[in-house]
């Protein structure tokens, strides 16, 4: 069998039992099942607890994380990150970067002092995110019956 066909859920039921195997159905009835799992839900912040000034963040902390963040950092970073962790979908990880950075430093440097410091904004396609369902037990048909993470760019 094919590693690709592997990887594929090839029949899930539905909420009345049947057994669905097209697999647009399939997408619509998982989307269904975890759209409503993590829909919106009401939260109330009335009753939390007040914290004590001694256990809130203290003075030279605040200092250091309103510190700029250096261009130095993001590549002490870079370079302590494994090589193929975090592929993007377009197949860019982390060796990229570092193999790459003679052409690409100054570009990433700008977009990430844009996101993080000055205009908060993120670009659309930075924020895509590929769901991927792990198997909880062998044979799963039920939606439950996966469980779900998630790979941020």
């Amino acid at each position: 069998m094919p590693k690709k066909r592997g990887n594929q859920i090839l029949q899930i039921k539905r909420e009345d039992g049947s057994v669905e195997t097209n697999q647009e159905a399939i997408h619509e009835i998982i989307e269904k099942y975890y759209s409503k799992k993590w829909g919106n839900k009401k939260c109330s912040l009335e009753d939390w607890p007040k914290f004590k000034t001694s256990e809130c963040i203290q003075a030279d902390s605040i200092n250091f994380l309103k510190a700029d963040y250096m261009k130095e950092e993001l590549v002490v970073t870079l370079r302590k990150m494994d090589n193929n962790k975090s592929p993007r979908t377009d197949g860019a990880n982390a060796w990229f970067f570092k193999n790459y950075s003679n052409i690409i430093d100054e570009a990433t440097w700008n977009a990430t002092d844009e996101f993080f410091f000055k205009s908060g904004r993120m670009p659309e396609h930075w924020m895509e995110t590929v769901v991927v369902l792990i198997l909880k037990v062998h044979n799963a048909k039920e939606c439950s019956k996966f469980r779900p993470i998630c790979l941020c760019q």
